[in-house]
């Protein structure tokens, strides 16, 4: 039977004339490595510069189209024929998507920065609820699907960013209103629970499929399959409506399987 190999068995001592060729040789690479990583760090910080930057300049031209849109909207240049006004409202439909994901790729650019902070303020939920579904009613009615809200009043004022709630709000709504079908029906409620406030989004679409459940909150994940509606979206909004929930100090979950619905819980903490 042979024995071990002499260059697996034998040490290298400080005395072998080796020794200090395996020194130099592993400090140069040890150096390229902490450059590579210094490249690799500068250059995920020139990407959060450049996410962020994009963001912001697209949302300039954005807020003069959708200016411009809400007076055409009013009525102010003149009444539009049924036609145009289908026209505008499809182009303002598209608008507030967009402006949607730009809030989405610009909190997404914080977070990774470090730079992201929520403003927390006393929030009365009611009339932000209100706003919401009254701001999501037009693009539920263009996929055909019905929008309710259920509180259960009084709500007590909560501490929250009232803006970045209203964010997980569009990003569950949006997200709902692609995966029902015509016909459809999405709930938002609100109540009252034990130390906290409970918000659901809850729909009667297709659901997902169990094995696409603990992924739904990963960044830039999307449920493979689907049609273009579906299809629509950054993969960030999920991801972002987790973290700023949890920034809170509360929690999300998602209860759902396929053809059956699906639906978002969120729990609020009250104050202390």
């Amino acid at each position: 039977m042979n024995g071990p190999h002499p260059a697996l068995s034998r040490s290298i001592t400080a005395e072998d004339p080796r020794y200090s060729e395996l020194v130099d040789a592993l400090f140069e690479r040890n150096q390229k490595l902490l450059e590579e990583n210094r490249l690799l760090a500068e250059m995920d910080e020139h990407r959060i510069s450049l996410i962020a930057c994009v963001s912001h300049e697209l949302r300039t031209p954005l807020s003069y189209v959708m200016g411009y849109g809400s007076i055409l909207q009013e009525g102010v240049m003149g009444e539009l024929n049924p036609k145009q006004q289908n026209c505008l409202r499809k182009m303002m439909e598209g608008s507030e998507q967009l402006l949607r994901i730009i809030s989405d790729l610009l909190v997404f650019s914080k977070m990774d920065a470090g730079k992201f902070a929520l403003q927390l303020a006393p929030t009365n939920l009611a009339p932000l609820l209100d706003e919401v579904v009254r701001q999501m009613a037009p693009t539920f009615e263009s996929n055909e699907l019905t929008l309710e809200l259920r509180l259960t009043v009084p709500l007590p004022e909560i501490q929250a960013d009232a803006d970045r709630l209203r964010q997980v709000l569009y990003n569950l709504l949006e997200n709902a209103s692609k995966f029902t079908p015509k016909g459809g029906r999405v709930t938002l409620s609100c109540r009252l629970a034990e130390r906290g406030i409970r918000l659901e989004v809850v729909d009667n679409g297709i659901g997902i499929a169990p094995e696409h459940l603990d992924r739904i909150f990963e960044r830039f994940y999307q449920i493979p399959g689907g049609d273009a509606r579906q299809k629509k979206g950054s993969g960030l909004g999920l991801a972002i409506t987790r973290d700023i929930i949890e920034g809170h100090g509360g929690a999300i979950k998602v209860v759902s399987s396929p053809e059956q619905g699906t639906a978002f819980k969120i729990f609020l903490p009250l104050p202390q």
